[in-house]
């Protein structure tokens, strides 16, 4: 059984500490700043939110 040292962070959170890096570098106005496509997910850059074509029939309804 192998032991991690927990002053040692985890992929996870090393992956978690770097995306979070590089979203407040973003904010520096002149930046530009790559994400991989599991960064840009991970981000919520993919997420959906557009209205549904019921809601936007009842919006125009209004």
């Amino acid at each position: 059984m192998t032991t991690r040292d927990p002053e040692t962070p985890s992929h996870d959170q090393a992956a978690a500490a770097a995306l979070n890096d590089k979203l407040t570098d973003s904010e520096l106005p002149g930046t530009t700043i790559d994400f991989d496509p599991d960064e840009a997910e991970r981000a919520g850059a993919f997420e959906e939110d557009a209205v549904g074509l019921a809601d936007a029939v009842d919006s125009a309804l209004d």
